[in-house]
């Protein structure tokens, strides 16, 4: 296990080569991180960036979870805030999104 902090922006598609897809047009910023080989076990990891409206973003998102195999839960939320949650094998993953800023929680 490995647990990981810092800042980072990456031009990958995916947080630390994992399974989990950044958020475009964001900066990562890794709050905690705890790999199992190439699969993210749980960590938060915040985003900065632009965002107009949370709801058209987070519908973005969304295939890029999907492309990774993740399954998407119900969508709620407005232009000012969004949340998702994915789930994957044994693992969850929710994604909140509001003004300029993004966190996904992995667990």
């Amino acid at each position: 296990m490995v647990l990981l902090f810092g800042c980072v922006s990456r031009p990958s598609g995916t947080v630390l080569g994992s399974d989990v897809p950044r958020i475009p047009g964001m900066t990562e910023r890794i709050k905690r991180v705890s790999m199992l080989g190439g699969t993210m076990q749980s960590g938060t990891i915040m985003f900065k960036g632009p965002c107009v409206d949370a709801m058209a973003m987070m519908e973005t998102i969304v295939p890029l979870f999907a492309e990774r195999g993740w399954h998407a839960g119900t969508m709620s939320g407005s232009t000012e805030t969004a949340i998702q949650v994915f789930s994957k094998e044994n693992r969850l993953a929710s994604v909140h999104i509001r003004h300029n800023e993004a966190v996904i929680v992995v667990e």
